[in-house]
């Protein structure tokens, strides 16, 4: 048995979706605490895979404690640099905070490409409005650029939450092997998208 360490995207809970019986997937959102259990032990493989926000905070994870570094590492759609020119423009973010209402919450869901396939059921369920905002302004509030320790970056060409391009050169300049994909930011709930990070993983 494999172990999946996935550093889930801005306000999510955990996510439903399989990616074969030899893969467990432990998710870590808000505010991404992992701690090496002895259960760990047991697993033959362990790979941090990280998504959205989720790529920032696995790089912080790592500057932090340099003994996982040699571990494999997956980053989807998402960047160390998460707030400027490789990432998400610093007003936008704050629009965003100062404007989150369900309303625009859905919008948001529909942004990223989830509404438009009508499959949501692979969501554990939504976090509150105040919940979200918390976790919002603290990653404004004490943000800096992170190095990069993403090895494998998986990035999609119709995202329109961090341009492709932007993307793209960030990681051909950090020195990380990029896999270009058709999908949106969300890429879990179209199985085509999860079977190629699969075939990523099998190549680990």
């Amino acid at each position: 048995m494999k172990l999946i360490i996935f550093f889930n995207g801005w306000g999510m809970k955990s996510l439903n979706f399989f990616l074969g019986k030899e893969w467990e997937i432990r998710y870590l959102n808000y505010p991404y605490k992992y701690e090496y259990e002895e259960v760990d032990l047991k697993y033959e493989k362990i790979v941090f895979v990280a998504w959205s926000f989720g790529v920032y905070y696995l790089n912080r994870f790592l500057e932090e404690n340099p003994s996982y570094r040699s571990y494999e590492t997956i980053g989807i759609n998402g960047t160390p640099h998460m707030i400027g020119e490789r990432g998400i423009s610093k007003k936008m973010l704050e629009y965003t905070l100062e404007n989150l209402t369900e309303e625009s919450l859905e919008r948001f869901y529909k942004n990223i490409g989830i509404l438009d396939n009508k499959n949501i059921s692979i969501f554990d369920g939504k976090k509150a409005i105040s919940e979200l905002k918390i976790e919002l302004s603290d990653f404004i509030d004490n943000y800096i650029e992170r190095e990069n320790y993403i090895k494998k970056a998986i990035i999609s060409k119709n995202d329109r939450i961090i341009k492709f391009k932007n993307q793209k050169k960030y990681f051909t300049e950090n020195g990380s092997l990029i896999y270009e994909i058709d999908g949106e930011h969300f890429i879990f709930d179209e199985k085509k998208f999860v079977s190629r990070l699969v075939d990523i993983l099998d190549e680990i």
